[in-house]
């Protein structure tokens, strides 16, 4: 499929299929929404990765490459009346049917998406803020039947014939205090990662220098620290203010949460050493003053540009934060 005349959007998140698809609606644009429903092997990308298109624009990949341009080439043909306006499977075996070398097999469903999907988009939209796991059944073998919610997907009995698109977001929420150079650097690099950023600052004029991404929210906070306590279980925080007590009562509080998954600090070897030494006569434990990261990105590529320590900060986070160590924060939550 040929991208010359088409705006390509590839960098978004798991549900941000629902926001464009009810714009595009909106606008009276069709659309094909194309989902991995499963996969065998080796596959470039995992169940539930999706990609909305249009005539004119393309939102999220399937991870490029044959599978994607075929998967394009069958939307186009639904779009211009050429395949049938209905759910429709699609499955390849990736060495013989597109000459690729993962040698898995892959199906995808196609979904059409115009105005008389609106009422089921608006059902999921909703269903986005709820604390309730949801997710969307669509029936692979009734191609009529409208999709639906299902609640608590995790208790859904298998079914080969029905494929459940969750509506939760498993990526990682990270806190940036701070959206001065190396926080704007921390923001543009994790435009493309699986991570939510919420870069908090006093100062506009920064905030309004951060790149505009669907995972990139800048908020204004006369006190950063004041939202601390509504930071969710199992976040992280990147705590780099232009002030140095800032800094540390940022990282008392953080620490005090005990439920978060990182916690790291901007600056030097001294600067650490001197955090920790406030720490402890502020009554602060060795072993909770050890959960703070400092100085970040100690094991990243040498140099003290803002991109570099952005690059260094973030790759520490996203290897830190398995399983094993989102399960300590949530045991640490229950004691």
């Amino acid at each position: 499929m040929s991208s010359t005349h088409t705006q390509v959007l590839s960098h978004v998140g798991p549900i941000d299929w629902i926001d464009f698809a009810q714009r595009w609606v909106s606008n009276e644009e069709r659309a094909v929404f194309i989902v991995v429903t499963a996969l065998r092997g080796s596959a470039p990308r995992e169940c539930g990765t999706w990609m909305l298109v249009s005539q004119s624009r393309i939102a999220g990949t399937l991870g490029g490459g044959e599978l994607e341009r075929m998967a394009g080439e069958a939307a186009q043909a639904m779009l211009s009346g050429d395949g049938q306006w209905q759910r429709t499977p699609l499955r390849c075996v990736l060495g013989p049917d597109l000459g690729q070398c993962c040698g898995g097999a892959i199906e995808l469903l196609l979904e059409p998406i115009d105005a008389s999907a609106s009422p089921w988009l608006c059902l999921a939209a909703k269903a986005l803020s709820s604390p309730i796991a949801q997710a969307l059944g669509f029936a692979i073998d009734r191609p009529h039947l409208t999709p639906y919610l299902v609640t608590n997907e995790h208790n859904h009995a298998p079914d080969a014939n029905t494929h459940l698109q969750s509506l939760g977001d498993p990526r990682l929420q990270l806190f940036l205090f701070g959206a001065g150079h190396v926080g704007r650097a921390v923001c543009g690099i994790a435009t493309e990662l699986p991570v939510c950023i919420t870069a908090i600052d006093s100062r506009t004029e920064w905030l309004a220098r951060l790149p505009t991404a669907t995972n990139v929210h800048p908020q204004w906070e006369k006190t950063p620290e004041s939202i601390i306590n509504t930071m969710p279980m199992g976040a992280a925080a990147l705590v780099m203010t232009f002030s140095h007590d800032l800094d540390y009562r940022l990282c008392l509080r953080l620490l005090a949460r005990k439920d978060l998954a990182f916690i790291g600090l901007i600056g030097s070897h001294s600067k650490a050493t001197s955090f920790r030494r406030r720490l402890k006569a502020d009554g602060v434990t060795e072993t909770v003053s050890e959960q703070l990261v400092s100085p970040i990105g100690r094991d990243g590529p040498p140099g003290k540009e803002p991109g570099v320590i952005a690059l260094a900060a973030l790759s520490e986070v996203m290897s830190l934060l398995h399983k094993p160590v989102l399960e300590s924060a949530q045991a640490a939550r229950i004691a």
